[in-house]
């Protein structure tokens, strides 16, 4: 980008302009193109240099909250002696089923996960595991697996959603590889990344606006016209092939970029479930291969008298789970996303001890935490549990093979490491390409299908 364009899209005259004409001013310039990928439907990858992988892969939605969520109280798993829960009949111990397969005994967990849709409870894993963190701030250490996590060339630390999407991006055909955030903190060559409002979002996309629709068509049209000469005169058979197959025609790519307008349309407000739309619709256009979320499961609660707010947060998580679902269902798209959610650590699951005014609620706990995962290819269950030996309910060791705390082959401290690890595999990155982007840990084949 030249001087001149630098001064095109500087902050100064950004904040002086529309939102719409930002857009399509960076359409015009070197630096839109994945503005130019989003209009033609047509990955970067190939704008670049008409190259494709040909690999599967899925989506992925990564939730963690710096609060630090009790989730890890009320799981499966967490229904033994000494361990404290909200009162009421959704924290009651219940058998819990996921799938074919029925959660009982020191598996049992609160009656309120079988509100989730039988649908997602068939296809859910709970992973107890520990990011040995207790500090808020501590969010891209944790995402990053204490640098575990690798950049493409197995060097520089990366964090686990920008990691996966980096691996993923081309194969999915997105029209950008950094993931998109609407929660929280997030990275991308360890740099930090703004959070999208889903309000601004639709603006930016309001099909209602004839003037601003037709400019976009005008340069859409240009664009169009020009891969395709670039590539009748220099493309090879495949990069031809790829191109007819992708863009059909100029009406169909007109129809995918007005698609998020439409898909956008029920945003009202900047809540969860204008997130979970505005996550979904990105996705379904093709725009990233992963997006950020944040769901809450009772937030940073050390004066959480009587855990109210532990219960009445989880309470409304897993329904915005089942919200989350019916969304991807809404667009086809349940066999091709993996849902992630891992927080900075875990809370203290012991019964509350008088005469401090913090034990209301729940304290910091480094030594225990739970994942949880669903989507395509994961097998529904639980892996590992409360090491009943230690006093401080540490995660225990557990067996990769079958989740159990017998003949355990994956430590307490490499639970973390193996949980990111595996959500890699099921996000369709290949066993090679996984070593050299995690190096610690170990797959758990018990959540592979």
């Amino acid at each position: 980008m030249n001087k001149r364009q630098k001064k095109q899209l500087s902050p100064e005259m950004i904040e002086n302009q529309s939102r719409r004409e930002f857009i399509l001013r960076a359409l015009r310039t070197s630096g839109g193109l994945g503005l130019y990928s989003i209009l033609l439907n047509l990955p970067p990858a190939f704008l670049l240099k008409g190259a494709m992988a040909a690999e599967t892969a899925k989506y992925l939605i990564f939730s963690e909250h710096r609060g630090a969520c009790p989730l890890n109280a009320n799981v499966p798993g967490t229904y033994v002696s000494g361990v404290r829960h909200p009162t009421g009949v959704a924290f009651a111990a219940a058998d819990i089923i996921l799938g074919n397969t029925t959660l009982q005994g020191n598996r049992q967990g609160a009656a309120v996960w079988n509100d989730l849709d039988p649908e997602i409870r068939a296809r859910l894993h709970f992973t107890h595991h520990s990011t040995r963190e207790n500090n808020h701030s501590r969010s891209i250490e944790v995402m990053s697996v204490k640098g575990a996590v690798k950049n493409e060339e197995g060097r520089a630390t990366e964090v686990i959603p920008s990691a996966i999407a980096q691996e993923t991006a081309a194969t999915l055909g997105t029209s950008q590889i950094k993931p998109i955030g609407f929660d929280g903190v997030l990275e991308f060559k360890n740099i930090p990344e703004g959070i999208i409002r889903p309000k601004a979002l639709k603006a930016l996309f309001d099909n209602n606006l004839s003037t601003t629709e037709k400019q976009i068509k005008d340069i859409r049209d240009a664009l169009l016209d020009s891969v395709y000469q670039n590539v009748k005169e220099n493309g090879s058979k495949a990069q031809k092939t790829f191109l007819d197959n992708h863009v059909i025609s100029r009406n169909q790519a007109a129809l995918y970029t007005a698609n998020l307008g439409n898909y956008l349309s029920s945003v009202s407000a900047n809540q969860t479930e204008d997130k979970i739309i505005a996550a979904v619709a990105l996705m379904k256009i093709g725009a990233t291969p992963c997006t950020r979320l944040g769901f809450k499961f009772g937030d940073d609660n050390h004066k959480d008298l009587d855990l109210v707010t532990e219960s009445q947060q989880t309470i409304n998580s897993i329904a915005d789970m089942n919200f989350l679902w019916n969304e991807l269902k809404s667009v086809n798209m349940e066999d091709q996303v993996v849902f992630a959610l891992i927080n900075v650590f875990g809370r203290t699951l012991e019964d509350k001890r008088p005469g401090n005014g913090n034990d209301k609620g729940r304290d910091h706990n480094l030594d225990h935490n739970v994942g949880l995962v669903f989507g395509p290819g994961v097998k529904p269950g639980v892996s590992g549990g409360l090491d009943a030996a230690a006093q401080n309910r540490k995660a225990a060791a557990f067996n990769s093979g079958n989740g159990g705390l017998s003949n355990p082959d994956i430590s307490y401290g490499e639970s973390h490491a193996s949980l990111a690890k595996t959500i890699f595999a099921l996000c369709g990155v290949n066993e090679e390409r996984i070593k050299t982007r995690v190096t610690a840990g170990k797959i758990i084949d018990n959540m592979l299908l």
